[in-house]
């Protein structure tokens, strides 16, 4: 929770340390970002992936 509340407690510094020149640009990474989180989160692992539960190694 730390991270998430620095990129609003210090716009400033983040924009340096991550190279982006404005707040546009940052926003719109931050927007990537939990728009790609939330993707990877909202899918399921194809069925070839998935292991069942407790078949696991040593399960």
């Amino acid at each position: 929770m730390g991270l998430i509340a620095w990129n609003f407690a210090v716009p400033r510094m983040c924009r340096l340390v991550l190279d982006e020149e404005t707040d546009q640009a940052a926003l719109a990474r931050r927007r990537r970002t939990v728009i790609e989180s939330v993707r990877r989160l909202a899918t399921t692992p194809d069925a070839s992936e998935a292991e069942p539960r407790g078949q696991g190694p040593g399960g």
